[in-house]
């Protein structure tokens, strides 16, 4: 992807050497913010004060890799590259414990070839958030809830949606106790007594995942004496984001879509169609018996990821809905829905790819 990246980039600009393109990278959309983070961390009372809207974790993990690579964008391309390797292998693991393997691999090659997968290879929370995410599910699955709890409040600095992965591990938490009660002939007191009897303590863990964004709180109640600080920043410039219903962002997009229609296709009818493909995955998901806790996921993540007065990173921010990949390789049963969903999604992404390295607004 780096290389096909710089390809395009000399397209753009024939005297443009590799070292251009490293700085071009570092200077695109929020990596530098990230880096700022990572060099000097959050300040009070200057022009900077807002970056306090960006979460932690990964500054904090740029700032740390720093101290043996000498350079603040290189330490973040290596986390994104790592985590997206360590990702795509959970992924993998977490789709056979309800699936065969060739849907499991299917899994990660849809999304290794989600449209905006590219976002994955830079230096941009998607990989880690993806990691920490997929990992987090993937213990609650096996019943390690400490290991669960701390992989989701990681999750939860990371990234607002992060908070959304405690409403998976607690159904599985739940769900668990009892399923063991249930392989059991017992009378409707026995089975209440038992299921209680079956919540492990180690599911106290689980708190960790609410802690880790408490934490992100807290940091805003530390440098402005204010819990939800961010809110403020984030709806003012240059974001004028704040809370919203879906579908007043869902029509916004369309009536923007028509207003300028040279953007349509790049940044809001893209947003409108993965809402709506996010919704129908929910139904496809039931028809093919995907896991509950799955397809919650999805229609809860899309709903507060859309939830938005301006959204205008939408697609990017999908890739962290990492659930609708085994739903689409279920689909993929098929050999015929492999092929077609193999062959848009690899059009889409090489378009999407070949757009963001021409400098359009793909965010």
């Amino acid at each position: 992807m780096l290389i096909l990246g710089f390809i395009f980039f000399k397209m753009r600009m024939p005297e443009g050497s590799l070292g251009t393109f490293e700085n071009w990278l570092a200077q695109a959309g929020d990596i530098p913010h990230f880096l700022h983070i990572a060099e000097h961390g959050y300040s009070v009372g200057d022009e900077f004060e807002n970056l306090v809207v960006f979460y932690p974790l990964f500054p904090l993990l740029i700032r740390m890799f720093s101290f043996v690579f000498r350079d603040y964008y290189l330490s973040g391309f290596i986390i994104s590259n790592i985590c997206a390797v360590v990702a795509g292998c959970y992924l993998y693991k977490l789709a056979t414990l309800d699936h065969e393997k060739q849907v499991a691999r299917n899994s990660v090659l849809f999304m290794m070839l989600y449209p905006f997968c590219f976002f994955m290879g830079f230096a941009y929370t998607e990989s880690l958030f993806l990691m920490l995410s997929i990992m987090c599910v993937y213990y609650a699955r096996r019943g390690n809830w400490i290991l669960c709890g701390l992989l989701g409040g990681l999750s939860a600095i990371c990234r607002t949606q992060g908070i959304i992965i405690f409403g998976v591990a607690a159904y599985e938490y739940v769900v668990q106790a009892a399923d063991r009660v249930h392989e059991g002939d017992f009378t409707a007191a026995e089975k209440i007594k038992g299921f209680f009897k079956n919540l492990k303590p180690t599911g106290l863990a689980l708190l960790l995942i609410p802690a880790g964004y408490g934490g992100y709180l807290a940091l805003n109640k530390y440098l402005f004496g204010d819990w939800f600080k961010f809110m403020e920043f984030q709806a003012a410039a240059p974001w004028y984001n704040g809370m919203d219903w879906f579908t007043n962002n869902l029509q916004q997009h369309m009536n923007m879509a028509m207003q300028y229609p040279g953007m349509a296709f790049i940044i809001y009818l893209p947003q409108v169609v993965l809402f709506l493909v996010a919704m129908l995955l929910v139904f496809a998901g039931i028809k093919n018996k995907v896991r509950t806790s799955y397809l919650l996921h999805i229609a809860a993540y899309t709903i507060i990821s859309f939830s938005s007065s301006w959204l205008i990173s939408g697609p990017r921010y999908m890739l962290g809905c990492f659930f609708m990949f085994p739903v689409l390789a279920t689909l993929a049963r098929n050999r015929y829905m492999k092929i077609f969903i193999t062959v848009i999604s690899s059009g889409l992404l090489f378009m999407m790819f070949y757009l963001y390295i021409m400098q359009h607004p793909i965010m």
